[in-house]
């Protein structure tokens, strides 16, 4: 991202100055770290003043610039990314949640003599309930570990092929299994609590 390379040359500052003169002359400057960026400023500004003559009172003839400016662009467009990418994800989790509640409703639909057979069996119904609950928490837990999967496997492809610095952390991955889990018992508790209502005796007459 820092431009193309070539074509460039390196001189000394003293060939520079004799051939092109000291105006319009950028030098680039290193901090020792983040932290002490702002006192390099200073002391920059302090000794380039000092080296120009300049008086208390007059104003300065050069100007400093840092990547402060970048950084906050940069911030700026990734959190732009970042609320795109939540807006995204709010509307994955719910054409999932609505994918996972039409496969339960044909699953309860499918099985609705097995369900009048375990209910007249002496099944209670918060046994049917828990039942197609959990089947539909790991039906969305699986999508989601894939989900996981897939992302951990970009990141590895982004930083063999890119050289980026990837990294994918374990709370992220708890977060994400966490929300397939409760998206899959939001969208499954109406099946199961269909599921659970049923009547045994018109359960099992079902073909």
């Amino acid at each position: 991202g820092g431009g193309s390379q070539d074509n460039q040359a390196m001189i000394p500052l003293t060939t520079y100055a004799g051939i092109f003169g000291i105006r319009d002359l950028r030098i680039s400057i290193q901090a020792r770290s983040a932290d002490v960026l702002s006192r390099a400023e200073d002391e920059v500004t302090l000794l380039m003043r000092r080296r120009h003559g300049l008086k208390p009172d007059e104003a300065d003839d050069f100007f400093i610039f840092s990547n402060a400016s970048t950084t906050e662009m940069f911030n700026n467009m990734s959190a732009a990314i970042s609320a795109a990418s939540f807006g995204v994800c709010l509307l994955s989790l719910l054409v999932g949640g609505i994918g996972i509640l039409n496969i339960m409703l044909v699953a309860v639909t499918e099985r609705t003599r097995e369900i009048g057979i375990r209910k007249a069996l002496g099944a209670k119904r918060y046994r049917i309930l828990a039942q197609f609950a959990l089947e539909a928490v790991v039906l969305s837990l699986v999508g989601g570990a894939l989900g996981v999967g897939l992302g951990v496997g970009l990141s590895l492809l982004a930083r063999w092929m890119i050289q980026l610095p990837t990294e994918v952390p374990l709370w992220s991955v708890a977060v994400s299994l966490a929300m397939s889990c409760g998206v899959g018992l939001a969208f499954g508790i109406y099946p199961a609590a269909r599921a659970a209502k049923l009547d045994p005796v018109e359960a099992m007459r079902s073909e």
